[in-house]
């Protein structure tokens, strides 16, 4: 059974990706997903209240079953369209009116906030930028180094996620009820920190070379 949630999330996400990007990649609609994910957690949100789940896999990324299926559905439906790469997707005119009435769905309408602060941080921070910070993740960035997929929201790297947002929440103090302003930071953050993680991992090797 398809999730409401996911062919919500999947369709908004590509139509403001194609606003301020262009076409949509598959895999950067799981990442903002994961994203607007981590935003509700950060305002307290339970992980299990998205109602979907995800899993990282060994190369960073976040990927959840139930969005891949949401996103095939909306392909078969014709709210969604491959261009010119199979994993480009474009939201069509039938996807922007099913976009518009399940935005006034009332049980979908508090995940909205997330969703649209998550693809908001495009407009400061380039994808290529999120994308690397993302793999700086608590629970992504296990799943890198064991290289193997792992479930995500779990665990100690659950308790490590809260205490980053922690830190961000000291840091920003009130500006945190703007969201986009805490996801910045923290993605700034993140991408520091793999900045730094990679300046190390290559004077390592220049050191055994």
């Amino acid at each position: 059974m398809l999730s409401p949630e996911a062919t919500f999330d999947a369709l908004l996400i590509a139509d403001s990706i194609q606003q301020k990007l262009g076409d949509a990649a598959e895999g950067e609609i799981h990442l903002f997903a994961y994203l607007a994910c981590l935003l509700s957690i950060f305002e307290k949100w339970p992980a299990s209240l998205w109602l979907y789940t995800f899993a990282g896999l060994q190369n960073g990324a976040p990927f959840s079953a139930e969005l891949h299926n949401s996103i095939a559905s909306c392909l078969n439906s014709g709210d969604l369209v491959a261009v010119a790469i199979p994993d480009t997707l474009r939201l069509t005119s039938v996807g922007c009116e099913k976009l518009t009435f399940m935005r006034g769905l009332g049980s979908l309408s508090p995940r909205t906030r997330y969703l649209e602060a998550a693809c908001s941080t495009l407009r400061s921070l380039p994808v290529g930028l999120i994308r690397t910070a993302m793999g700086m993740e608590p629970g992504l960035r296990p799943a890198i180094i064991a290289r193997s997929a792992r479930s995500l929201l779990t665990g100690a790297a659950l308790d490590q996620l809260y205490d980053h947002f922690d830190a961000v929440s000291k840091t920003v103090g009130n500006q945190a009820r703007h969201l986009i302003i805490p996801a910045s930071v923290w993605l700034s953050y993140l991408f520091d920190t793999a900045r730094k993680t990679d300046r190390m991992l290559s004077g390592t090797e220049v050191q055994h070379g």
